[in-house]
């Protein structure tokens, strides 16, 4: 008898190689993911495989099958199904392009890859007799499958661009060709060898796993999916860590190891303490863990030994000096406001990797060292430049790791080569700022609010009310506008309008009020916004291709000049 429920461990490519294709229900969500999260899938997995670990496990995936059926329903795990049928795909079309395979090699990586994506004929006959026409073994939902096919799954797919503008593509669309062109470049790099590429396809579809949940009928594994989230105790981190480590501490400590939680929870909140207690254990052990962070803590600091010790001599003086931090309170004098706009722009970021160094600093040097000011600023250069290149988001956080441990060096900052910007890292980060399609990098926002920030006015957080992007040549101006003759025609409108020297910021009324009209009247409303971007834009005489290429270049230049990176022109 056929069990209830069904549970298995499945390699990615028994996964994706059974006689069904894979359906994802209409009604979920639209793909989601951004770079991060695929460069870091593909991160971890090259890490695993470099560091020799038996396999790499991909998490649950539930899904409705039927046994004899030639479909099946994914109910959970969406977001990763599609994120590895484009690897799939990018893997298969570098394979075809890669002349330092033999024939034989290339046709073989192309088949096994292929062999991933397309439905065997004996089920499409199957399926075709169903009356459900499927020809590939993931089918998204209908709003994106044509999409899908034509940008991913069809040979040669993920080369090509779609056309028109970036504006006309859904957020999901949107997404999905940017994460495809993100993990091409990262696949297709040049220190990523033919060798090495096919040791990684290997390592995917081989060791990485799945723990399959599978039942037979559609509304049973939502029903069951649905249990699992909603009946999932909900707890507050912080006080779980905090139960955790005091309990490991020695009796007779834990009232006084509980007073001096409770005043630095009072002092940071919940949510810093959390992160703080992250930030410990990076500084101890000077690498990445995936180990629960409780459990980690208490075997690195003894505190089934000396749990009183740990809450003084560590968390009480960490803790102040990440309150620190967020109240731009380091240093003294005139250089505090040096280091507080230093500290300002870091917090811009959507990542915190940069506080462990930065404690590091305050705990080991103290901000009255010389170099202070010295470490912040490049502190800053590097997080951004990091961030602008889109670099893989494990290496960026190696990289801090790794600034953290340099603290405790004896040595001048100057000297110290976790700062370096690499002429790599320069040059992804002009390619992104250089963009056509700027406008949609997930850096658009902080770098225009970094931009007015370096002109001389902060304008607050993008939110699209108070702040808004004003695209100067619009996207779709009415025919009578002077911008179609301007810019010849609609494709050279796409080409320019979403670049980084076409944007300034105005409030929501502003912006409506600045519409499609031309340059002789947004300039006027440039000019009075209030904003210094839109103010600087609006001294130009008029606004053409010309004008927007170098406003770009300026901009780059302004934007890299307290670093001291040198800008080539492209």
């Amino acid at each position: 008898m056929t069990e209830y429920i069904r549970a298995s461990v499945s390699t990615v490519e028994a996964f994706f190689s059974q006689n069904r294709v894979i359906r994802l229900p209409w009604f979920q969500r639209a793909y989601a993911w951004r770079e991060e999260s695929v460069l870091r899938l593909v991160s971890d997995i090259l890490l695993a495989m470099e560091t020799g670990k038996p396999g790499y496990c991909l998490g649950h995936i539930h899904i409705a099958a039927t046994a004899g059926q030639a479909t099946a329903s994914l109910v959970d795990g969406h977001q990763r199904a599609i994120t590895l049928a484009m690897l799939f795909a990018i893997l298969r079309d570098l394979a075809a392009s890669d002349l330092s395979l033999t024939s034989t090699r290339r046709q073989a990586e192309q088949a096994r890859l292929q062999d991933l994506l397309v439905v065997p004929a004996r089920v499409d006959r199957e399926i075709a007799a169903a009356g459900v026409s499927l020809t590939w073994r993931l089918s998204p939902q209908p709003q994106m499958a044509a999409f899908f096919e034509a940008f991913v799954q069809q040979p040669g797919g993920t080369l090509v661009e779609p056309d028109g503008s970036v504006d006309d593509l859904t957020p999901a669309e949107r997404n999905l060709i940017e994460n495809r062109n993100r993990l091409r470049a990262a696949l297709g790099n040049s220190e990523l060898t033919a060798a090495r590429r096919m040791d990684f396809t290997s390592y995917l579809l081989g060791r990485c796993h799945f723990v399959v949940v599978e039942v037979d009928d559609e509304d049973d594994a939502w029903s069951i999916l649905g249990v699992e989230q909603t009946t999932r105790m909900p707890h507050d981190a912080s006080e779980q860590a905090k139960i955790s480590l005091i309990y490991a501490m020695p009796a007779v400590e834990q009232e006084a190891a509980s007073r001096i939680w409770e005043a630095t929870q009072a002092k940071l909140g919940n949510e810093r303490i959390s992160e703080l207690l992250g930030h410990l254990r990076t500084l101890r052990i000077e690498k990445r863990s995936t180990k629960p962070l409780e459990g980690d803590l208490q075997t690195l600091y003894g505190l089934n030994n000396d749990g009183l010790g740990f809450m003084n001599t560590v968390v009480y003086p960490h803790a102040e000096a990440l309150r620190r931090l967020d109240g731009r309170q380091v240093g003294s004098g005139t250089l505090a406001k040096v280091i507080g706009n230093h500290i300002e722009t870091l917090n811009w970021l959507d990542h915190r990797l940069w506080v462990a160094p930065a404690l590091a600093w305050l705990t080991i040097r103290t901000d009255q060292h010389r170099a202070t000011e010295p470490f912040f600023a490049r502190l800053d250069r590097l997080a951004w430049m990091l961030r602008l290149a889109g670099t893989d988001p494990n290496e960026q956080e190696n990289r801090f790791i790794r600034l953290a441990a340099a603290v405790r060096r004896d040595q001048l900052i100057t000297e110290w080569p976790e700062f370096e910007v690499s002429d790599k890292t320069r040059d992804e980060a002009l390619a992104i700022l250089r963009s056509r399609t700027f406008y949609y990098k997930h850096t658009c926002n902080r770098v225009l609010r970094r931009l007015s920030h370096q002109l001389g006015a902060d304008p607050g957080v993008i939110d699209g009310v108070n702040v808004s992007i004003e695209h100067i040549l619009p996207r779709r101006p009415a025919k009578e506008r002077q911008w179609l003759r301007d810019f010849a025609s609609q494709p050279g409108i796409i080409d320019n309008c979403d670049r980084l020297g076409n944007l300034a910021l105005l409030t929501g009324p502003q912006n409506r009020r600045a519409d499609t009209n031309d340059w002789s009247i947004k300039a006027g409303i440039l000019r009075s916004s209030g904003f210094v971007l839109s103010m600087e834009a609006a001294t130009n005489a008029n606004w053409m291709p010309r004008t927007i290429e170098l406003r770009t270049e300026k901009l780059i230049a302004l934007l890299f000049a307290p670093w001291g990176i040198a800008v080539a022109p492209p």
